[in-house]
């Protein structure tokens, strides 16, 4: 035996750990059985639960000694690195300040044999992401997805630039950066060597293919596989902000004045609304951006708003700026920030119920000259906080509360939620999480929201910039908004993460809105258009292969345009690209699942716009309507649970909109009704709910170390709504058939944000553990803006016409983020360190355009065309 062996055997024989086998106490409990380590890591039976239970008070006991030894017992070339220690717990459950910051541990990856993804089969990014998922690993599916990778890599490079699908398309447009990708599918989350990758050096004076950094640096023009150079180049901006911590919105322009007053008022003057808080305990509340306490705040983060030019010559000394950090801890600073991103994510969604109180105005139009901001844009919920409407701001104050239901304590269980119950074979050992009061769950606010929706909101937004300032107090406390000098490191500034996030998605959206069209134009069929011709009035164009490059497949979805509106000049946006018929009815839908044995999750949604029953002859049977579906589901330590399902469906009959949450228990929107011969404000509203879905604990092995783990699944689900109907009968002749005017319009946002996180409780007398990390299961928005009209005297016409726009858009980020167990055993300065990644995602990243579509034709030229 080695020296220090000697050393530690004598100071645990000295502490009592190193006795018999079998304690006074098991022997009384069992008789005399013996347990093993692999009973004491996971117990099964009766007798080896209370011999683990016995560990937890009893430094004699058999496990303590089972453990110390195996741990003991590692091979000194077993993987070590040094580690982050999160704060853990002793065998009292006392909560313990680490000693230090960092130590060397044993450590265990994430075993990427247990992940599994489906879905997304209609999104290009959908087989990266299958391929980043099961790659890694070494089943008989890994093996097999590989061959087929390489086969199809081999067939794309053989036919030079011809192009047969439209994955091909895809890769070939983007060559150099598909070439950089297929570097790093194997990688994961390990983000240092997805650096490493970007920047591998030259060998031999050659620079590798996917070194797209070092490449980068002496020349950032990225090509396709035809030399086209990319449109748009490499997307880096000038004048990032320092870190996300310098991105919390400030106040500007404010036409809504918030103050303090004697009672809870919104008041009306001309042209203007005010409101007065009695309750106003911050400085000042606006609704553009956070009035700060701390009067030191602002200048500083002026000062960072935009700092940094962002290039790869940037990235790399970024990476040199920081070397002497362990990746861990920048990474511990990206998630402070992903928190505070969160956070400005609830601000700005708060902000646009609040506007949506203050102005429900109808959705703007395209100017005549069709140069407008859009039907559909981004920033229209934010228009009434400059533009307050004072007879809406009257009628939402008047208005019963219908919005934010109340939120639960995290840690503990709603009443009226069921929570999965310890399994029974498992000792409850756990303390459960010391509860927080959220931070819109405090008196005042819960007061407030017991009354009009105006004054609960803006008691929420109060409450809301509160916490913000507190994380970026805490920011500063950590350094984050402190300007280096000398090239000092810059923990909050830049990660191997940050940077691996970044160009992971440098391209996402255009590769996807390229792959959406070439779908939509060609159903993936390239027979046709290896020698395609096309005439139709002043449009002729020759027997010609669009297939010899992805050059050449653009031309044809120009000249596809061009002819398809030479069929007809009104209706030509309608007709479908690939069968030149009338298209009524613009649809997406999909679904996902990803997780692992640990965490899961799994989504799906389906939006549509449509005018159903089109016929020749009988205009009178035309119905427009407008679908959307969200549904979202998680899981831990094998407890799956729904989380949300949301769906709207509004014709020119009927309208009916369901949200419901926790396996359909909780019904937060009920609405259902007919329609007869009006005009209507169907619904509108903002409901959704905070739960703490799944509370579970199981027994896991972290490397040797048994701990106890408790998993949770909360966040918040709801719908954002406003949706409107107008039914009208008219006879425009008295022949002709009465005609129903109909229209829907209106927007629908089913949304979730849910999170994953695991707590540690300590099994073993010595044993110490913690967990770090956090994870993001689903966040996700699917917004559905819709206006479908069938009407007489559009556009000054004696005609029916129909009016259609739609947009729809999917925004989320689904499993992202680490989850890393800690474990302590042993007495200092013998004690040994122990880590094991559970489950580490860098997840999927949308945002993206479903569809957007806007048309005004005439129906006669419609019917003309079927």
């Amino acid at each position: 035996m080695s020296s220090p062996i000697r050393r530690l055997a004598a100071g645990l024989a000295a502490s009592g750990i190193l006795m018999s086998p079998l304690s006074h106490a098991e022997a009384a409990e069992c008789g005399r059985y013996l347990p093993t380590l692999a009973d004491c890591q996971n117990p099964v039976t009766e007798c080896a639960l209370q011999a683990r239970e016995k560990a937890r008070t009893d430094p004699n006991a058999t496990c303590n000694t089972l453990i110390q030894q195996a741990a003991n017992s590692l091979p000194v070339r077993a993987p070590q690195r040094t580690v982050v220690v999160p704060p853990t717990r002793d065998v009292s459950n006392t909560l313990l300040t680490p000693d230090t910051a960092t130590k060397l541990a044993y450590i265990q990856n994430e075993d990427p044999n247990t992940r599994t993804m489906s879905g997304l089969s209609g999104f290009y990014l959908g087989g990266v992401h299958k391929a980043q998922t099961y790659l890694p690993s070494t089943g008989l599916y890994a093996s097999f997805l590989e061959s087929q990778r390489q086969q199809q890599r081999a067939a794309w490079n053989a036919n030079g630039n011809v192009i047969d699908s439209c994955n091909e398309y895809v890769y070939e447009k983007y060559y150099d950066y598909s070439v950089f990708e297929d570097a790093f599918v194997k990688l994961g989350s390990n983000y240092r060597a997805i650096f490493n990758t970007a920047y591998a050096p030259a060998v031999n004076g050659i620079i590798p293919a996917s070194a797209i950094g070092t490449r980068g640096i002496i020349n950032p023009v990225l090509r396709g596989r035809d030399g086209t150079p990319f449109t748009p180049n490499i997307p880096f901006q000038a004048g990032l902000p320092k870190n996300q911590f310098f991105t919390v919105p400030l106040p500007s322009g404010d036409k809504v004045p918030i103050s303090a007053g004697d009672k809870d008022e919104v008041t009306l003057l001309p042209g203007l609304v005010t409101v007065k808080l009695k309750n106003l305990h911050r400085k000042g509340l606006s609704l553009t951006g956070v009035v700060f306490n701390d009067s030191t705040l602002q200048p500083i983060i002026d000062q960072g708003a935009s700092y940094y030019n962002e290039s790869w010559s940037w990235h790399k000394a970024m990476s040199e700026t920081n070397a002497g950090l362990l990746d861990e801890q920048m990474y511990e600073m990206d998630r402070l920030q992903e928190d505070f991103t969160a956070l400005l994510a609830q601000r700005e969604s708060l902000a646009a119920t609040l506007a949506a109180k203050l102005q429900p105005k109808p959705l703007p139009v395209y100017s005549t000259g069709g140069t407008g901001p859009g039907r559909f844009s981004e920033q229209y919920w934010r228009d009434p906080i400059w533009n307050p409407d004072p007879t809406s701001v009257l009628q939402a104050a008047r208005w019963d509360l219908d919005v934010l239901s109340p939120i639960s304590m995290p840690g503990l269980a709603p009443a009226s939620m069921p929570v999965a119950s310890t399994p029974s074979a498992l000792p409850p050992t756990l303390p459960p999480l010391t509860p927080t009061v959220p931070i819109f769950d405090v008196p005042v606010v819960s007061l407030a929201c017991s009354g009009n929706q105006i004054i609960c909101l803006l008691y929420r937004l109060e409450a809301l910039d509160g916490a913000i300032e507190a994380a970026l107090l805490n920011a500063k406390a950590r350094g984050c908004l402190t300007f280096q000098r000398g090239g000092s490191a810059a923990a909050c500034d830049w990660s191997p993460k940050r940077f691996a996030q970044r160009v992971t998605s440098l391209y996402q959206v255009n590769r996807e809105q390229k792959h959406a069209r070439c779908m939509d134009y060609t159903d993936n069929d390239f027979a046709a258009l290896k020698n395609k011709a096309m005439a139709a009035g002043s449009v002729s164009y020759p027997p010609t292969n669009y297939t010899l490059s992805p050059t050449a497949l653009e031309t044809y979805f120009t000249r596809r345009d061009l002819y398809l509106k030479a069929l007809s000049t009104v209706a030509g946006g309608l007709l479908d690209p690939v069968t030149d018929k009338p298209r009524l009815k613009w649809e997406s839908g999909d679904s996902y699942s990803m997780g692992n044995d640990t965490f899961g999750a799994s989504a799906e949604y389906n939006v549509s716009l449509s005018v159903d029953n089109l016929s020749k002859s009988d205009a009178c049977v035309m119905s427009p309507k407008v679908h959307g579906f969200f549904k979202a589901s998680g899981s831990a330590f094998g407890h799956g649970v729904s989380l949300v399902q949301a769906e709207a469906t509004v014709s020119d009959v009927r309208a009916d909109i369901d949200l419901d949450v926790l396996d359909n228990t909780i019904h937060l929107v009920d609405e259902h009704k007919d329609l007869i011969a009006g005009t209507y404000n169907l619904v509108s509203g903002a409901k959704s709910a905070s739960k703490t879905f799944v509370d579970v604990q199981t027994h896991f092995v972290i490397v040797v170390v048994p701990v106890t783990l408790g998993a949770k699944v909360a966040g918040t689900v709801g719908l954002n709504y406003a949706l409107g109907a107008s039914h009208k009968l008219t006879r425009p002749t008295p022949t002709s058939c009465v005609v129903s005017s109909i229209g829907v319009n209106g927007r629908v946002e089913p949304h979730a944000s849910v999170d994953a996180e695991l707590y540690a409780g300590v099994d073993l007398f010595i044993v110490e553990a913690g967990v770090k990390g956090k994870l993001q299961l689903v966040h996700a928005g699917i917004p559905l803006n819709a206006v479908a009209e069938l009407s007489y005297g559009a556009n000054n016409s004696q005609q029916l016409g129909l009016q259609l726009a739609g947009r729809a858009d999917l925004k989320f980020t689904f499993l992202s983020g680490s989850i890393a167990g800690y474990a302590e055993v042993g007495v200092w300065p013998f004690e040994k360190n122990f880590e094991q990644t559970l489950i580490s995602w860098d997840g999927l990243h949308y945002d993206l355009k479903l569809f957007d579509r806007d048309f005004s034709v005439p129906i006669a030229d419609l019917q003309e065309l079927l």
